[in-house]
């Protein structure tokens, strides 16, 4: 299914996003939404470089769906894509599918919270030098990173105030954490995320280092 921010919340090298644009039957569309909500969290955990997905529908066709997606680089699309196990994982989808057109891009630039940043990492509008703030592109960031290591999402936003211990999150849950973190913002706090650390201080140290580079 689906491109990275690197360092500073900018896009990473190489960073992609994939577009396709399909046609479901209203008679298919719970067959199509009961598939994906049966792979989004395989491709999530366990796909290297996968970092997001979506899946849209048009607000004046029924029958027309977008499922866009966000790597850290296409290759690493394209070496799933070819897989056996993207066609088998995806096939009970494509199934529901009776037109599909897939599209590729690199990402060129990145807007959050009226910041815009380059692939490289520079800034092209202000960027006010403060730590991470509730409810902003980091805790976004951050909140999707989470549930990729296997926190449930329906939990909300008390998650924050809460140990990774007391959120069953384990040490190969918070490595996997660190990992994600580093791939995405090019900082290392591994050592910083322990069992009774939250997930609001995490966010706090990512705030920190994105602020001691500006």
């Amino acid at each position: 299914m689906s491109a990275a921010t690197g360092h500073g919340g900018a896009p990473a090298a190489g960073a992609a996003r994939v577009v396709f644009l399909i046609r479901v039957p209203a008679d298919r569309q719970r067959d199509f939404l009961d598939a994906y909500e049966e792979i989004r969290f395989q491709v999530a955990r366990g796909v290297p470089g996968h970092l997001r997905d979506q899946v849209c529908r048009s607000a004046t066709d029924p029958e027309q769906w977008l499922i866009t997606s966000e790597w850290r680089d296409l290759a690493d699309f394209e070496t799933w894509e070819r897989s056996p196990e993207h066609r088998d994982l995806v096939k009970p989808m494509r199934d529901c599918f009776t037109e599909a057109r897939s599209l590729r891009f690199r990402i060129h630039t990145t807007t959050d919270g009226g910041t815009a940043m380059s692939p490289t990492g520079s800034t092209t509008e202000g960027l006010a030098p403060t730590g991470a703030t509730t409810g902003g592109p980091v805790r976004g960031e951050l909140t999707g990173m989470l549930t990729a290591v296997g926190l449930d999402p329906e939990l909300g936003e008390a998650v924050y105030a809460t140990t990774f211990e007391a959120l069953g999150l384990d040490s190969l849950a918070r490595v996997e954490l660190a990992s994600r973190i580093k791939s995405r913002y090019g900082i290392d706090i591994e050592e910083e995320i322990t069992a009774g650390s939250t997930p609001a201080e995490v966010e706090g140290l990512i705030g920190t280092h994105l602020s001691a580079t500006v």
